[in-house]
């Protein structure tokens, strides 16, 4: 009798690690890809962009952008444009980041959310290319190579008229903008309700 107590519980260790990784196979995961990822170029001596692209994810499950990093800005952020409703007008500011909802996609696009490249290292060159890398909080690490073109483009060439004529009534032209940010130091946080003007590009 002891002998078969012993058989079987040996039989049920060896059978735990298979059904752990069954377990861990069926469990649904996220399935990120990047399309489309441009930036627009900047004038010489400009010392802020932005970059834009369609976060598509193919997988079962919810993913979130969560932080992105960048060789060339000291600082990288996401942001987001949106109507203040106390005042109406078009606002930036700061988020924790992005959700990309399973068999869905996330599209980061001019005047909606877009990553913020501060304190450029070098201007942003048209027709250059330059590595971004997004960071999720279940798929880790995504590395995308970023196009730089025209701005008031498209990345297939065309003119973005949405962008172009950008109504500046329902734009905030406070104290607080992008180029003010450069004055901040490298280690201090955006504050996370603070909003800064509008960028008819970002």
């Amino acid at each position: 009798m002891r002998t078969l107590i012993k058989t079987l519980t040996c039989l049920c260790l060896l059978a735990m690690p298979a059904l752990a990784q069954e377990e861990q196979a069926a469990a649904p995961a996220p399935k990120i890809m990047v399309e489309q990822a441009y930036a627009f170029a900047t004038m010489p001596g400009g010392e802020t962009g932005a970059a834009f692209m369609v976060i598509k994810n193919a997988g079962d499950a919810d993913d979130t952008l969560k932080k992105v990093k960048s060789s060339i800005a000291k600082r990288n952020e996401i942001h987001e444009n949106a109507i203040d409703p106390d005042s109406g007008t078009m606002k930036m500011r700061k988020i924790d980041g992005i959700a990309v909802p399973a068999k869905g996609e996330a599209v980061l696009k001019p005047k909606g959310n877009h990553v913020m490249l501060m304190k450029l290292k070098e201007p942003l060159t048209l027709d250059s290319t330059f590595p971004l890398t997004l960071v999720f909080d279940k798929s880790g690490e995504v590395n995308v190579d970023v196009k730089v073109i025209q701005p008031g483009t498209t990345p297939d060439g065309e003119d973005d008229h949405e962008t172009m004529h950008m109504d500046h009534e329902h734009m905030d032209h406070s104290d607080m903008h992008h180029e003010g940010m450069h004055d901040m130091g490298e280690e201090e946080d955006f504050p996370e309700n603070s909003f800064s003007q509008g960028n008819r590009d970002f």
